[in-house]
């Protein structure tokens, strides 16, 4: 899951045609990857499927330029995984 999720992430990074934060983000994947690895490892995200869902619908607004649909759709996925890793609301 790790390395297919920071490929997609990659991909909409490139997809925003930003050099700098193409920069960014190559340099600090190695360290968000073992960390993002490591937390799954102690809580696996709950529903795989919904996860892919939210991976999906970013995409979807990503490709028809839809800015701010993939910034609501971005913005409810960390949500969700911030409280599936806290168990908050």
């Amino acid at each position: 899951m790790g390395d297919r999720d920071m490929a997609l992430h990659r991909a909409i990074v490139v997809a925003a045609h930003n050099e700098v934060l193409l920069n960014l983000f190559n340099g600090f994947v190695p360290r968000v990857r073992r960390a993002m690895i490591e937390m799954l490892r102690l809580r696996p995200v709950p529903d795989e499927a919904a996860d892919q869902g939210a991976h999906a619908a970013v995409l979807a607004a990503v490709a028809d330029r839809r800015a701010e649909d993939a910034a609501r759709a971005s913005r409810a996925h960390l949500d969700a995984l911030k409280a599936s890793v806290t168990g908050s609301a």
